[in-house]
């Protein structure tokens, strides 16, 4: 019971972060090229991403705990690698998007307006389509089904 209330305490403590700190992500995962601006152009999307990304921080908790139950997963070595690994395919994924992000923006500018006197471009992208959150929620799962295949113990190691 109080493993399940601290796996509940860690989930609400990064659903609160991930709210918190969605601006600032954002920010912080747009390309920065010399040349080129982002805006975001519409707001209507706005509260969906940044509910999905504080629930997909507040899942990491969750499906680690329940791997650690019903893979099982007993080693205190192998739990810790549960999370990592979760973690780290998040971030990949999150890179796989910033990486599309960066492609995108490359085009936009090797094929955007090609004005002479014009020193900085800015390029909108509705937030919608940003859906890093996305990613991000898909690799929890990745990672959570990586952790689940490499790691649970067989039923005769107990």
């Amino acid at each position: 019971m109080l493993k399940n209330l601290s796996i509940i305490i860690i989930a609400i403590a990064l659903f609160i972060i991930g709210f918190l700190t969605y601006g600032d992500f954002l920010t912080w995962t747009l390309p920065k090229m010399n040349g080129l601006k982002f805006t975001v152009n519409t707001f209507s999307g706005q509260f969906k991403a940044i509910i999905e990304f504080s629930l997909t921080l507040a899942l990491i908790p969750i499906s680690a705990g329940l791997l650690w139950r019903y893979a099982p997963i007993l080693k205190v070595q192998r739990r810790v690698l549960t999370v990592l690994i979760i973690i780290i395919s998040i971030c990949l994924f999150a890179y796989i998007r910033y990486q599309s992000i960066a492609n995108e923006a490359t085009n936009y500018l090797r094929h955007g307006p090609q004005q002479i006197d014009v020193i900085e471009y800015q390029m909108s992208i509705p937030l919608e389509r940003f859906n890093i959150a996305t990613y991000m929620f898909f690799g929890l799962i990745a990672g959570s089904a990586i952790s689940y295949f490499l790691l649970r113990e067989s039923k005769n190691s107990k």
